[in-house]
């Protein structure tokens, strides 16, 4: 009637709706009225096929919106009321047949309880076993910088693993660019050489075309060179000269003068030797004189054939002079026209004029060397692209690390949260177990003392608690012994009367206690000390025990306890 009878199964095999429905009707509702301690009194009607309850207040009008609504659990009124929820409720006033285990095998469990009781003030909650399960939360779902291999620890592995990789690949990203840039200088340098060497191949072209003018040159320089050399000797001054010889005539008549002086003296063997010599010279003359006749005429012979051979010598010298001035300015003509023709081609290029004046070996052996460094360039580009193709594979998978590192961050957050979660959680357990140990504490064990004098007739004096050895008791004799070493029933009167003494801590309301089948296991001498124990210390409070045998009455009459009876 208070919370609700749920339709989740929560952990059981059938939902309290589907266990306590009606079999044979469909009406399955009640209605309850109760009175709190400001003497208010409340009536509530609840319908279980739906979730909220009406709520009356003593003049019955419906206070039900007065309330806050729960999504999942519906009206809010009684815990509004009485600050107790449903958990509480069952774990406290209200104590059922399935809770009081005698079963010696119980018996830890049940001293667990009595000592989650004294600990923590929630006979379900170990101080020890919460805190061991939130270590166990902590290393299982999270992980410490100790631990290896929990979640914490794999995923900072992997960031750490993938931060490298990352790294790499930035690495990778700057070789990229740097490829760029050195690939951008090969393509300019390759262009540039693409540009010389068409340049080269062109200027050999012109040069093997050159050659041939070249050769005949050099043919008609050779000419030149045997001409002039043919020249210097026609022009070279003759050693032997013609002797000149007088006319006979003269030689004659100078001898008739030289013969008739002789004779005017008179001297006839002086004329006659005279006359012999100068006759003898008039033939010796006379022979030179034909000789020089004849060296004459073939002296002007001669000399018509060296004019003749001279002349041929002196055209053959300008004829030569002439082609090789004219294959000179045909060179140059072509020099100039194979410049203006790369110019237009190529622009302005450095060194053409070096280029076009260079020998045919000299443009072959630097066409030579342009080509080995051209292919020495494309081998180089070739492997700087084969170095930016496997990077670049290698980059593919950046973004895809990126978001991986992302998520991975993002898990490694939502794990550091719940590390300062549970961190938290321990702070505040640890800080509430010493307000408990300090406060509530005492008064449990205080609780604990005076239940145990009064259920087992100061058979055993007090209790005592603490973190090594749990719960003790004082023999009769002054000796403290485990709560372990009780009987059973003892162990489990404690265990009722501590819980039911709970309530005075729990809310600002008296609340009832109620007590279904809960004896069912006490032997009479133990039911008459509960009841007496009950009846006297919670005589201010509600108690409602719902029982099937007449054990109860039996022990509240002999114990002249008042009671009112209903019968079902």
């Amino acid at each position: 009637m208070f919370y609700g009878a749920s339709k989740n199964k929560n952990g059981k095999d059938i939902s309290d709706y589907e266990k306590y429905k009606p079999w044979n009707a469909e009406e399955f509702s009640g209605k309850i009225k109760y009175t709190l301690d400001n003497g208010k009194q409340y009536e509530v009607f609840r319908d279980f096929s739906k979730k909220n309850p009406k709520i009356y207040n003593e003049n019955l009008e419906d206070i039900s919106n007065n309330f806050n609504i729960d999504k999942t659990k519906g009206n809010q009124f009684f815990i509004e009321q009485t600050g107790i929820d449903e958990n509480l409720f069952f774990n406290t006033m209200t104590v059922c047949q399935d809770e009081v285990v005698l079963d010696s095998s119980k018996q830890n469990t049940l001293i667990q309880k009595i000592t989650n009781v004294v600990s923590s003030g929630d006979d379900n909650t170990s101080y020890k076993k919460t805190m061991d399960k939130l270590n166990k939360k902590l290393l299982d779902e999270v992980g410490t910088s100790r631990t290896t291999e929990r979640p914490i620890n794999i995923i900072e592995e992997e960031i750490k693993h993938i931060e490298t990789d990352k790294n790499e690949l930035e690495l990778y990203k700057m070789q990229t660019q740097n490829i760029e840039i050195q690939s951008n200088e090969i393509k300019n340098r390759l262009e540039q050489i693409e540009t010389e060497l068409n340049i080269l191949k062109e200027i050999k072209e012109y040069k093997q075309a050159e050659i041939l003018e070249e050769q005949r040159i050099g043919i008609n320089t050779t000419k030149l060179n045997e001409y002039n050399n043919k020249l210097s000797e026609l022009q070279r001054p003759t050693t032997s000269q013609t002797k000149k010889a007088l006319n006979p005539i003269i030689v004659l008549l100078i001898d008739i003068i030289i013969i008739g002086g002789s004779v005017l003296l008179k001297n006839a063997i002086l004329s006659t030797c005279i006359g012999i010599i100068l006759g003898i010279l008039f033939i010796i003359n006379y022979c030179s004189y034909n000789k020089y006749k004849t060296n004459i005429a073939k002296q002007k012979e001669e000399n018509i054939k060296y004019n003749k051979e001279l002349e041929f010598i002196q055209e053959n010298i300008k004829q030569c002079n002439d082609e090789i001035k004219l294959d000179r300015e045909n060179i140059e003509k072509r020099q100039n026209e194979e410049k203006e023709n790369i110019k237009s081609k190529y622009g302005n290029i450095d060194n053409l004029d070096e280029y076009i004046v260079e020998e045919l070996s000299q443009v072959t052996e630097n066409i030579e060397k342009k080509q080995k460094e051209y292919n020495e360039i494309i081998l180089k580009d070739n492997t700087m692209k084969i170095q930016k193709n496997n990077i670049l594979e290698k980059l593919e998978n950046l973004s895809k690390q990126e978001e991986r590192l992302q998520y991975l961050y993002e898990q490694q957050a939502e794990l550091k949260t719940l590390a300062n979660s549970i961190n938290l959680a321990q702070e505040g357990l640890e800080e509430a177990y010493t307000i408990m140990k300090n406060t509530v504490t005492p008064k449990f064990t205080d609780e604990l003392t005076s239940i145990i004098k009064n259920i087992t007739k100061e058979k055993y004096k007090k209790v005592k608690f603490n973190d090594s050895e749990g719960l003790t008791v004082e023999l009769e004799n002054g000796e403290y012994v485990n709560c372990s070493k009780l009987s059973i029933g003892t162990i489990d009167q404690m265990y009722l009367a501590l819980r039911l003494s709970i309530l005075n801590e729990i809310s600002k309301e008296t609340m009832p206690i109620i007590l279904d089948e809960a004896f069912v296991y006490y032997d009479s001498d133990r039911l008459e000390n509960i009841l007496n124990y009950i009846a006297k210390e919670y005589k201010e409070k509600q108690i409602i025990i719902l029982t099937c045998t007449n054990r109860e009455i039996d022990a509240l009459n002999n114990l002249k306890i008042q009671y009112n009876l209903i019968n079902l």
